[in-house]
């Protein structure tokens, strides 16, 4: 019946095996997709559901499956969940997504946000912000602080402005209240430009 089903997945990284579970935190069903990892291999479609509205992946950018998968709820309520790990992923070192070199095609995740703003408009604000949080000052500068300064610093300048632009009142964001201890001091000493600290918190975590 269900338009969308989503479900966990087990993350093999260089034979590191994790499980990533989808969150219930009494949420209704669609805050807690949106919350959840856009990740599309978490995710079943029905066929008719994406042909009927059209609905395809962005050809040519990374992170498509994040710039589209939130948004679907514009077209559908119809959600539902398997509380189990059915889908087994693996990261292999020196990807496309952990080339330590740095590919301007991650900076897609701004287009990714951007598209998920455009199609949802003025609804699920503070999700959205949460959204980019988590993938613009959380994940996405975990990648870019491990490279060279030029590489990192003007980044780090864009993000600032787009949050200044887009989120400026982000640190009071109910969803980030709730995370987990190091995604609130990461934010909480982004947020200060204490980018030494950021950068010394990532080394120590090994992320």
């Amino acid at each position: 019946g269900p338009d969308i089903i989503s479900f966990g997945y087990y993350k093999d990284v260089n034979g590191k095996i994790s499980k990533v579970n989808i969150k219930n935190q009494g949420y209704d069903k669609i805050t807690r997709y949106l919350l959840n990892s856009p990740a599309a291999c978490m995710k079943i479609y029905k066929r008719s559901f994406l042909s009927k509205n059209n609905i395809f992946f962005e050809k040519g950018k990374y992170y498509e499956d994040l710039g589209l998968t939130p948004w679907l709820i514009k077209y559908t309520k119809n959600i539902d969940y398997v509380e189990d790990n059915l889908y087994y992923y693996v990261i292999r070192e020196n990807s496309i997504m952990t080339k330590k070199s740095f590919n301007p095609k991650k900076d897609d995740r701004f287009w990714a946000i951007d598209n998920i703003i455009k199609n949802l408009e003025n609804e699920y604000q503070e999700e959205i912000e949460y959204i980019a949080i988590k993938q613009l000052i959380v994940m996405y500068s975990i990648d870019i602080l491990k490279l060279k300064k030029e590489i990192y610093h003007k980044r780090i300048e864009k993000v600032n402005k787009y949050f200044q632009s887009k989120f400026p009142n982000y640190m009071n964001n109910k969803y980030l209240k709730k995370d987990r201890f190091f995604t609130k001091i990461f934010v909480k000493l982004y947020n200060l430009k204490l980018i030494f600290l950021c950068k010394l918190i990532i080394i120590i975590g090994g992320y």
